[in-house]
């Protein structure tokens, strides 16, 4: 799978915290102040423009990225209804943003594939099209890390409400499961914060699925990931949510996300990933995406809201 370049840039150590507090790792929870577009070309992360919809703000930290699109948000045109709601969209992929309150903002990916597979349905090693939403968990004017390491942690709690939209499968003759799909899900960087450790910047991804067009639930999968050679943690569906998002009805996914992410490091040690550091204390959350990947042809569309990350720590 071709990840989003999250973890590339590398965390100096945490600002300090009180044993028993709860530090939330996320920032600008409410989609506040836009999104630095970047551009569509995998493999460098360069700035292609901005989404912004209301003046004077704090600069964009949400990234959102569209590898190897066809089409690109950055030149989109805001629709802005008389409701409030934004929306950006490029002919192939669209963002909307609905505003229910300042604790309650609507977040709607949507990405019709038939545009952007103009020669038929994808073969076998070609890139596929990508809307990711991302955020490195950092202070960007201090540079310090806002999630402490993993071994500081009583427990980190995830919350998330989603809700499928649409979903429209375009088959063909030449149609394969096993290369043709729409994905929407969720990773988290478990990485090496430690700057005096050999393994300081590796990395595994931690997933949380949500859609899969073939398989509901979706199944547990654990394996190298193609494009940054990582590996790949999983759970099933059923870890975070007890009933399926194909009703079209809101789907609350909830995790506690600390002992799985010590289950994706034990069974990253065990495969050979990670091989520099075994220790807990120089890991630590890097960042986190949430989107569509989507290697078939289908019109798909997903809302979510509500979406939390709560570091809380040991008690002195």
């Amino acid at each position: 799978m071709l990840r989003a370049l999250l973890a590339t840039l590398l965390f100096v150590a945490p600002a300090p915290a009180r044993g028993g507090d709860s530090v939330s790792s996320l920032r600008d929870p409410f989609f506040a102040n836009g999104f630095i577009v970047l551009d569509a070309t995998p493999g460098a992360r360069v700035e292609a423009g901005t989404l912004i919809w209301s003046a004077g703000g704090e600069s964009p930290v949400w990234e959102l990225a569209q590898w190897s699109s066809r089409h690109s948000l950055a030149s989109a045109t805001m629709i802005h209804a008389e409701t409030g709601n934004l929306t950006f969209a490029d002919g192939s992929k669209a963002l909307r943003i609905k505003h229910s309150g300042s604790a309650d903002v609507e977040v709607t990916l949507e990405m019709d594939s038939r545009k952007e597979w103009v020669n038929g349905h994808r073969k076998l090693g070609e890139p596929w099209p990508h809307l990711l939403l991302q955020q490195e968990f950092r202070d960007p004017k201090t540079g310090l890390s806002l999630c402490p390491p993993l071994s500081e942690l009583a427990s980190i709690d995830f919350t998330l409400q989603a809700r499928l939209v649409h979903s429209e499968r375009i088959e063909s003759a030449s149609y394969d499961p096993g290369i043709h799909a729409a994905q929407f899900q969720l990773f988290l960087t478990v990485q090496n914060g430690n700057r005096n450790s050999p393994g300081f910047g590796d990395y595994l991804w931690l997933g949380v699925p949500i859609y899969d067009d073939r398989a509901d639930p979706i199944p547990a999968l654990c394996h190298k990931d193609l494009f940054t050679r990582k590996l790949i943690f999983t759970p099933t569906s059923r870890t975070y949510a007890d009933r399926s998002i194909r009703s079209g009805e809101w789907v609350p996914y909830r995790a506690e996300m600390l002992a799985l992410a010590k289950d994706a490091l034990k069974r990253a040690w065990e495969e050979g990933f990670l091989a520099d550091s075994r220790d807990l204390a120089d890991y630590r959350l890097g960042g986190l995406n949430i989107g569509w990947e989507v290697p078939g042809v289908h019109r798909v569309s997903i809302a979510f809201r509500r979406l939390t990350l709560e570091c809380r720590l040991h008690p002195d």
